[in-house]
């Protein structure tokens, strides 16, 4: 009965079979990668968010979160997001976190699918139709960036189809139903634009091809009700904050965007001019929808200077479509993103001057538990890999010129003839009960993939920083094999990390080298907020000195610094005030594990090392480096545990307990609510005769 079943399910519908296996490909191998950068990231923000704070104000007042820029996101992935969370909490299992924040972006891929399918069926045969859906669900940078990388891309890609889908059903119609299809399709792009920013580029270009200026006003309108009502809460408790960090913020220096505002201003001003220029004329030149949607996709890539590969696979359904619509399309137009791909397994990771793990070994950490940095380990790999950019900007300004300059030679679909296929593509009984297998191996992959990565991997235990009303809290407490993202270390020593006991021991074999580790990030050496009323705390242990030096440095403050001293009589640990100048004893030097506490106040600074007090005038507190950050200064070996840090004067901003309701679950019901008030029921569009009608004639 059960064959039966599946043969009749399989002879009716070979669509529902590219469903089926596309997803369970991409169940089998999401669980062998894991971004851990991401999912910190995601964990962070939707931590503070469960916590009832402000994550975007949060984050923008807090010097190393801000330059990390862990969140570049509109608020529509915390409901992915925060649920993951809120699931990695409950079970303690961090293979669970990475199954509910992946898992999603699949079955995101599946629906892009099915609607692509749709947009092609309307006009070519149902073979042509499965042959272009299935080119997206199994592109190799679709892919990547789902099963892979993990990124919330797919989201955004599923909302820019699905409105396009619609916006074409409004083309196509000129009855009073028309603008059922307007409405759902600017519903759809605003929700891709509050997922992710890109669609908000795409907006134009829909406006643009409305049928008049009514027509305009209610897609923009009814476009920027979800953004909207999604923005509010954070627009009301800090708009510069929430603004700043989706449209202005850089991370490490490149602007997530425009990567020419890393250049010097006149560079700057040169290149975003071009860009300004170029993408005036992609919404005002005389050229097909289709044209011009690619082309925005392609000047993207051109203004992320092809740095970031997630973006190009933006376009990847639409290229498609572009290639079936136009014959003089460039063939291989939908490939060209594997370029950007291929580079992300050679540079994309997480690496340092000293360790670190890129491509494969990054995503694959958790299971390999092998830190290396490929362009370092294979020179030549790097070399090339480093070409793949020029070239991947070369090809998108060819496909920029060639498009946009072919589309008098353009044969559009629309004008080809009505040609009907039968609903059913009849398959013998045989070859339908071979087709089974593969979707019963994808399942027994994905089972044994889930299970080897549950019993074989072990995932990285990061903390997040917490606010407690004006109290922001960050520890550390050494228990992973590699750093803390808020953690940079630098110098010519070396570090290791001994997780069971969770401590980090700096060191260096070199006579004269600097050894030190700091919260802040690349050269944001004053990682904290600053705070006259802060709390340092931390232990340590001194195991050796290098040769022929007298004293040592162990850390640095905001204020002075503490280090052991060797002189005729012994040891001991000194305290050296930056303002005035001066050296303070504070206890005998030795082996031993020791406790510092920095109590920073508007009164004074007191420094305790285990039950010795130091009272030293007040201190703004901005720093803390664990080790030496001078080369001219000998370093031997320190070992430093349980790092904690307590900011009591935190900017906290407004907060409630109430705020995920309000700003996740009320935007959604209002989300739902106007889908609801759609003209001819959004429910009711595929019960209706004439919808029926609309979606037999013209598709979409």
């Amino acid at each position: 009965m059960t064959r039966l079943t599946w043969l009749r399910i399989n002879e009716a519908s070979p669509l529902g079979y590219l469903l089926l296996t596309s997803f369970l490909f991409r169940l089998a191998l999401i669980p062998f990668f894991y971004d851990d950068f991401n999912a910190w990231a995601y964990g962070v923000f939707g931590s503070l968010l469960v916590g009832g704070h402000d994550p975007y104000h949060v984050i923008a007042q807090d010097p190393t979160l801000l330059n990390i820029n862990p969140w570049r996101y509109p608020p529509f992935y915390l409901l992915f997001t925060v649920p993951a969370l809120l699931a990695k909490i409950g079970t303690d299992q961090t293979l669970v976190y990475l199954a509910t924040l992946k898992i999603p972006l699949a079955v995101c891929d599946v629906v892009s699918t099915l609607f692509l399918y749709k947009i092609l069926k309307a006009h070519f045969s149902q073979s042509t139709a499965l042959k272009g859906a299935a080119a997206f669900a199994f592109s190799p940078a679709i892919v990547f960036v789902t099963a892979v990388a993990g990124f919330n891309d797919p989201i955004a890609v599923m909302f820019t189809l699905i409105a396009f889908y619609y916006f074409q059903s409004y083309k196509k119609r000129e009855d009073s139903v028309v603008r059922m299809g307007l409405y759902k399709s600017g519903l759809f792009l605003g929700l891709g634009i509050v997922a992710k920013i890109y669609p908000l580029f795409l907006l134009p270009v829909f406006i643009r091809d409305s049928k008049n200026w009514r027509d305009r006003l209610l897609l923009l309108a009814v476009s920027g009700f979800p953004v909207l009502v999604f923005s509010l809460p954070f627009l009301i408790s800090d708009p510069y904050s929430y603004l700043y960090m989706l449209t202005i913020k850089n991370a490490g220096g490149a602007h997530p965007l425009f990567g020419a505002l890393s250049l010097p201003i006149y560079g700057e001003l040169v290149i975003i001019g071009i860009l300004a220029v170029v993408l005036a004329w992609i919404y005002v030149a005389s050229l097909p929808i289709y044209s011009r949607l690619v082309l925005t996709f392609l000047w993207i890539n051109l203004a992320t200077l092809s740095n970031t590969f997630q973006y190009l696979t933006w376009g990847i359904p639409f290229f498609i479509l572009f290639l079936y619509q136009n014959k003089s399309a460039p063939k291989m137009l939908p490939l060209y993103p594997i370029i950007a791909v291929l580079s992300a397994l050679v540079f994309n990771g997480s690496y340092d001057i000293f360790t670190g793990s890129t491509g494969f070994y990054y995503w694959m950490f958790h299971v390999l538990q092998q830190p290396v940095v490929i362009f370092r380990a294979s020179p030549l790999m790097g070399l090339i890999a480093t070409s793949l950019t020029p070239i991947s900007i070369l090809v998108t300004f060819y496909y920029l010129v060639r498009i946009g300059s072919a589309h008098r030679r353009e044969t559009f679909w629309t004008r080809l003839p009505n040609i009907r296929f039968p609903r059913r593509i009849r398959t013998s009984r045989i070859m339908a009960g071979r087709r089974i297998l593969l979707p019963l191996l994808l399942i027994t992959i994905a089972a044994l993939s889930w299970a080897y990565v549950a019993t074989h991997s072990t995932f990285e235990n990061f903390s997040y920083p917490t606010e407690q009303g004006t109290v922001f809290n960050t520890s550390f407490q050494f228990q992973s094999s590699t750093l803390d993202y808020q953690l940079v270390f630098a110098g010519g020593g070396n570090y290791s990390i001994s997780r069971d006991s969770g401590h980090i021991i700096l060191s260096s074999s070199k006579t004269n080298s600097s050894s030190y580790l700091y919260r802040g990030w690349l050269e944001v050496l004053d990682g904290f907020h600053p705070s006259s009323s802060a709390l340092l705390s931390f232990s340590f242990k001194f195991d050796s000195f290098p040769p022929n030096v007298s004293s040592m440095n162990i850390a640095t403050f905001t204020g002075g610094r503490l280090f052991i001293a060797r002189n005729n009589t012994g040891t001991s640990f000194d305290y050296f005030e930056t303002t005035p100048a001066d050296n303070r004893t504070i206890a005998p030097g030795d082996t031993q594990w020791h406790s510092l506490d920095v109590n920073y106040s508007q009164q004074n600074t007191t420094i305790i090392l285990d039950n010795h007090t130091l009272l030293l005038p007040p201190t703004m507190f901005t720093r803390a480096i664990l080790g030496n950050t001078n080369d001219s200064v000998p370093f031997g070996r320190v070992e430093y545990s349980n790092l904690q840090v307590s900011i009591r004067d935190f900017s906290a901003g407004p907060s409630s307990s109430l705020l995920v309701i309000s700003s996740l679950a009320v935007p959604t019901i209002l989300s739902i609510l106007a889908f609801g008030a759609v003209p001819g029921g959004f429910l009711r569009s595929n019960r209706s005769r004439e919808e029926t009608r609309i979606k037999k004639d013209a598709p979409i």
